[in-house]
């Protein structure tokens, strides 16, 4: 599953506290082709079927199952100047980040 930092998980819960009315978060991935992904995260009203939902920190996200095995070992992490980054341990560099996209 994808492991998330408590920066992104402070983060994502005050998304979450600003959008009452959606309280499900999920991660999932458009693949580009050529080792290239795209990670999108939504704020939803809830979990879809079939997703697979993990616990962190104190955050509940939904990964879609077709996903779930591409997130393998990756980290979602927040910073205030770059916004949500993902590095994904298959990435063709070590440290190198995936394109992401906040939806």
């Amino acid at each position: 599953m994808i492991k998330v930092t408590p920066q992104a998980v402070e983060k994502l819960n005050h998304l979450l506290r600003e959008h009452p009315e959606e309280n499900c978060v999920r991660v999932r991935i458009t693949d580009l082709g050529e080792d290239r992904r795209v990670f999108h995260i939504t704020l939803e009203e809830a979990f879809q079927p079939g997703d697979q939902v993990q616990e962190s920190y104190d955050l509940t996200i939904g990964i879609p199952e077709e996903d779930a095995q591409l997130m393998e070992g990756a980290t979602l992490d927040y910073d205030e100047t770059e916004g949500f980054k993902v590095q994904h341990p298959n990435s063709e560099e070590n440290g190198d980040h995936d394109p992401f996209q906040l939806n």
